[in-house]
């Protein structure tokens, strides 16, 4: 599984909608489509901080399928996603690490791992 980002956000940012695509490879025709994560029983999303040390993982009703305008709203995009809440889960300015986790019928483990950047306050 792959993965692909939708934005980029502020330090301390609240209700920063991180929107993660998970795709995968088709291999005969070798494009990148959307997986149908629709019935993921597990869905999670983890965040690595620039220092490399903070990690925040998002889990349960924490983390949701992307309505619209951005996504279908049913998972068959592709798209999960979840929101801070606090001013310290995007605390620190720079590139910060994500990847997402999910079970359902036939997958069951994490996709590569990307990255969003977090700008400073001026």
């Amino acid at each position: 599984m792959t993965l692909g980002l939708k934005h980029d956000f502020t330090v301390g940012q609240i209700g920063a909608r991180i929107i993660l695509e998970i795709v995968r490879l088709n291999p005969i025709t070798e494009v990148l489509a959307a997986l149908d994560v629709s019935t993921a029983t597990t869905k999670e999303i983890t965040i690595l901080k620039p220092d490399q040390l903070t990690k925040k993982v998002y889990v349960g009703g924490g983390v949701t399928f992307t309505q619209p305008p951005d996504g279908v709203g049913d998972g068959t995009d592709g798209l999960i996603e979840a929101a801070t809440v606090l001013t310290t889960e995007l605390s620190q300015p720079g590139t910060y690490q994500t990847q997402a986790y999910i079970i359902m019928p036939g997958e069951d483990g994490f996709t590569q791992t990307g990255t969003f950047t977090v700008g400073p306050v001026l």
